[in-house]
């Protein structure tokens, strides 16, 4: 044996996790894991990973932990957040926000400004007015997730979770169990890939589309607008691959230190003035991901 040809393995502080930009379809794994189930999920040790805190001062954290669909052969794993919370949703501008038994939403001055705006609209469009309440901060972005997710037919009937409120409160069987059932019909969900600070994997939680949906000129203006479209590098192509540094703007920051359990800093109920009268009211706050843990 020739001893000094030997070739040794890269030690693990040089291994870096390969980053992708643009339309990924991803499969969910889990929603909010338990400290065990993460660690089984990560598949490494117990005592490597905290005990996951999803509660922030006036939200929850919802993460979704995912992989690659399996219309895909890109190995993707990683995580996206939503924040929800019990409170009604007010933009900046004063408007509520109203949604329907159906999830369709809208933004109104009142319940008589509602019906006036819902009578403009074509009747696949309008809200069923004696089902609509005050949505709450967070309710429209978890909905797009899931409708999506089971390319579910809302003109069909109601699509309401039967207890959001519990969900604000801790409680995720009932999301759970949706994602368990989607999942053995071949749900998935197709999102937009970015990179952030130029070393972490991104999902804009403000854009959930069908696995097999096709890219309308609505959803590449809503990624491309300049006031509240994606603001991070997401390789200015919808086409789904690896991310190469040396072709994106120069960032800076480091993430030598991961906390398995870390919240975001930033506010992620920032809403903005509504812009449109569109009953899809494009979704405004802007992006609040969560850090990535990688």
């Amino acid at each position: 044996m020739n001893l000094e040809n030997l070739a040794t393995k890269s030690s693990g502080g040089e291994f870096t996790k390969k980053l992708f930009t643009g339309l990924g379809a991803l499969k969910i794994l889990a929603v909010n894991p338990t400290h065990k189930e993460l660690a089984a999920l990560l598949d490494i040790d117990l005592e490597k990973v905290k005990e996951p805190n999803y509660t922030q001062e006036n939200s929850l954290r919802l993460d979704f932990w995912y992989k690659n669909h399996d219309s895909i052969t890109t190995p993707l794993f990683g995580k996206f957040a939503i924040f929800v919370s019990n409170e009604p949703r007010v933009s900046q501008s004063g408007k509520n926000q109203y949604i329907d038994a159906n999830s369709r939403t809208c933004w109104a001055d009142s319940i008589s400004d509602l019906s006036e705006r819902n009578s403009r609209l074509h009747e696949f469009n309008r809200m069923d007015l004696s089902t609509v309440r005050s949505a709450c901060r967070g309710e429209e972005d978890l909905y797009q997730l899931m409708k999506a997710y089971g390319n579910v037919d809302i003109s069909s009937g109601p699509f309401m979770l039967d207890d959001y409120s519990a969900i604000c409160k801790g409680k995720f069987t009932e999301l759970r169990d949706f994602f368990d059932h989607f999942n053995k019909k071949d749900g998935g969900v197709k999102v937009l890939m970015g990179v952030k600070d130029g070393q972490y994997q991104d999902i804009w939680n403000m854009l959930f589309l069908s696995v097999n949906a096709k890219i309308s000129d609505y959803v590449r203006n809503k990624i491309t607008a300049s006031e509240y479209g994606y603001k991070h590098y997401y390789g200015h192509s919808f086409e789904l691959k690896e991310f190469v540094a040396s072709a994106a703007p120069e960032t800076s920051g480091s993430d030598s230190d991961i906390d398995w359990s870390a919240p975001s800093p930033s506010d992620p109920f920032q809403d903005a003035p509504v812009k449109s009268d569109a009953n899809f009211e494009a979704l405004t706050k802007p992006s609040t991901d969560d850090d990535d843990l990688f």
